[in-house]
């Protein structure tokens, strides 16, 4: 893969710090791995992640297949207030290995390139969500990843593997005319995403689309506290 295509390009979001920068997972990187292959063997079925809906508080099914990889033993995290699965010690060797390798990337590169004074605890200390989108009916709602145990501050990572899906991040408050101001992105394979301090005023989703094939994501978060147990 040539050096240009792995340039880190960056959109600010706001005339303040915020921002999003996007580039690309080099291909050494798992090159020898089969990522959709080792993540679809190991999601568990869709009916096992449900989450209250905070509005009409009536439990949903998750649109997508998801569970949460927890860099540290800790099996007791629940994300989004549901029983999401979580894998650690019992989680495929493999995947584990994946996941630690990705997070070794995004928290050297990621933080070198955009010159982060930030500590890089990601891999000890961080939890991972991995989303399986199966085709196109599979998203996730307009959402911000501000968590109570995370810290909402520091870089949020998600790497894409498999087919290519619309991304979106809508301000909360700034509008173009009658809408509010977006951003609008697409996520190929092996595409690197980096939000940066951008969750306390602005939201992000995937959306439905026709005619889409599975797509893999992993996403990165930093704790802001030891997890419970």
């Amino acid at each position: 893969m040539s050096s240009t295509s792995n340039k880190t390009y960056i959109i600010r979001t706001t005339p303040g710090t915020g921002y999003i920068a996007k580039t690309k997972l080099p291909e050494y990187v798992l090159k020898d791995y089969n990522v959709m292959k080792l993540i679809s063997k190991e999601m568990p079925p869709r009916k096992a992640t449900i989450f209250t809906n905070k509005k009409t508080g009536k439990k949903v099914m998750v649109p997508r297949r998801q569970i949460v990889i927890l860099m540290q033993d800790n099996t007791n995290y629940k994300f989004m207030g549901s029983g999401t699965p979580t894998l650690f010690k019992n989680a495929d060797p493999s995947l584990y290995f994946v996941t630690e390798k990705l997070a070794e990337y995004v928290t050297s590169h990621m933080h070198d390139t955009l010159k982060l004074n930030l500590d890089r605890s990601y891999v000890k200390e961080g939890t991972v969500v991995v989303n399986l989108y199966e085709d196109g009916n599979d998203s996730i709602s307009y959402h911000a990843d501000d968590e109570k145990t995370i810290d909402k501050h520091a870089p949020i990572y998600t790497v894409s593997f498999g087919c290519t899906r619309k991304f979106y991040v809508r301000h909360n408050t700034q509008k173009t005319g009658s809408r509010y101001k977006r951003w609008d992105f697409l996520l190929k394979n092996r595409d690197v995403i980096a939000m940066v301090d951008i969750q306390t005023y602005t939201k992000h989703c995937i959306p439905k689309e026709l005619n889409k094939g599975p797509r893999i994501s992993f996403t990165f978060r930093l704790s802001k506290k030891p997890l419970k147990k």
